[in-house]
């Protein structure tokens, strides 16, 4: 307890439970913390922030196939993700690496926005991931026991993976409570292993909703303005999504119009046909 709570000074603070509740240390790394205990401010939906606690390894722009786990090495992107991530015309792909440390808080969260579609566990190797290790050797990243969420969120595709690392091999979401990583010793068929898929076809089909209305309104643009409601003047405010553009807008108005116009029409001749259908009748009785 007294190593841990030297690599982790602040983990009794910042604990949802006292330190004396977890029966393991392998449960003690992986707590929770307590409510507002990674406070983040109001931001933007074109927002991101980090999705754990760690330090920035490498940051940049993607310009091919291989990109840098540290300075020095590579590894292949494609093999990483399992597929060829697509990007829109007139965007960029950007690549993060994030460390997480053994006095670093061990959950993830989304870091934006972000609309989950498809999660991949790449079953793989759990070699150390300290920088003088990744700087050896290529491909480290494309090996490792891994798990791969893509979605999407408001510019386009997103990917987050989360490695394991020598110790760290346990990976676990709480959208899937049975996903158990780091338990198949397989032969790798490729770099990057073993592959289990899961599609979430709800979020899917709702992400494919959502990006073909914004495509037939918008016509692929996004129009924001501040949140109205929002009266501080501290930080950024909240940006909305609007609606067409204003010419768009009087065409919807019209034929809006066009349409009621044509009810009305459609409800004043069937009363007549009513009121007329007694007269006629009178008149043959009479």
């Amino acid at each position: 307890m007294s190593l841990f709570l030297h690599l982790q000074p602040n983990a009794a603070a910042d604990s949802r439970y006292p330190l004396v509740a977890y029966e393991s240390f392998g449960a003690l790394f992986c707590r929770t913390l307590r409510d507002r205990a990674r406070e983040i401010m109001d931001l933007s939906p074109l927002a991101m922030v980090s999705p754990c606690d760690c330090t920035v390894s490498v940051l940049g722009t993607v310009e091919g196939d291989r990109v840098p786990q540290v300075k020095g090495a590579t590894y292949s992107l494609k093999a990483f993700l399992g597929i060829n991530p697509k990007v829109r015309e007139g965007h960029k792909l950007m690549y993060c690496v994030l460390h997480l440390a053994p006095h670093h808080y061990h959950h993830f969260h989304a870091p934006c926005e972000f609309s989950q579609t498809v999660r991949r566990h790449m079953h793989g190797e759990c070699l150390p991931v300290f920088r003088s290790f990744l700087a050896k050797f290529n491909d480290i990243f494309s090996v490792q026991e891994r798990v791969i969420l893509s979605g999407s969120w408001i510019f386009g595709g997103f990917h987050i993976a989360a490695v394991a690392a020598c110790n760290v091999g346990d990976i676990r979401l709480e959208k899937e409570p049975d996903l158990r990583t780091n338990q198949d010793r397989v032969v790798l068929r490729h770099l990057g292993g073993d592959v289990d898929i899961r599609t979430y076809r709800a979020a899917a089909a709702a992400a494919a909703a959502t990006a073909a209305a914004a495509a037939a309104t918008t016509n692929g643009h996004i129009h924001l303005q501040p949140n109205s409601s929002s009266s501080s003047s501290k930080g950024p405010q909240r940006g909305v999504l609007m609606g067409p553009p204003p010419q768009q807008q009087q065409q919807q108005q019209q034929q809006q119009q066009q349409q009621q116009q044509q009810q009305q029409q459609q409800q004043q001749q069937q009363q007549q046909q009513q009121q007329l259908i007694p007269a006629l009748l009178g008149w043959v009785w009479a």
